[in-house]
């Protein structure tokens, strides 16, 4: 909530600097192991080698990605799967980015809902809300917080075969 009101106050200042992104995947996967082992789920980092730093606010990009992992952890069912990766693409202007990928083989959203899951307080379904437990706010802060960065989180889902969250962030001069 409280990104929420800082964003709404225009008082969001990300303090940018270099990010080792492979450094930041291994601390929030390894906060998420004792829920993965509880949940019966396998926690995979596929983190390329030699990725450069982003420039990105340290705090910020984990509480995003932590969004990410946790809504992963919480809508895949025991013995699924999630994914962590980091690769380099092209970013603009041809310049160097890092692609972060969060993929899970959890429940999935349909497509008539994929704009929507990114709105304050919205879920898709009550039913699922007492089921997994949240406010619908997750992946409205990691939207928010991607947009404060310059950079959108994109989505692709397909019901009973999971999602893909996916976000690229531009590499550090």
């Amino acid at each position: 909530m409280l990104v929420f009101v800082r964003l709404d106050q225009g008082e969001m200042a990300l303090q940018r600097e270099p990010v080792d992104v492979s450094s930041l995947i291994g601390r929030v996967t390894e906060a998420f192991q004792p829920k993965v082992e509880e949940w019966k789920l396998t926690l995979v980092r596929e983190v390329a080698d030699g990725l450069p730093p982003v420039m990105a606010d340290p705090q910020e990009l984990t509480v995003a990605l932590s969004h990410l992992v946790d809504n992963a952890t919480k809508f895949t069912p025991a013995g699924g799967r999630v994914t962590v990766t980091a690769r380099l693409v092209a970013g603009g202007g041809g310049t160097a980015a890092v692609e972060i990928t969060v993929q899970d083989t959890g429940i999935g959203v349909a497509t008539e809902y994929q704009g929507k899951i990114f709105e304050r307080f919205y879920q898709v379904d009550g039913s699922l809300t007492r089921h997994f437990g949240g406010m619908g706010i997750g992946l409205a802060v990691v939207k928010q917080i991607l947009e404060a960065h310059g950079s959108r989180v994109m989505v692709e889902s397909e019901p009973g075969l999971g999602s893909t969250f996916r976000f690229t962030l531009p590499a550090a001069a």
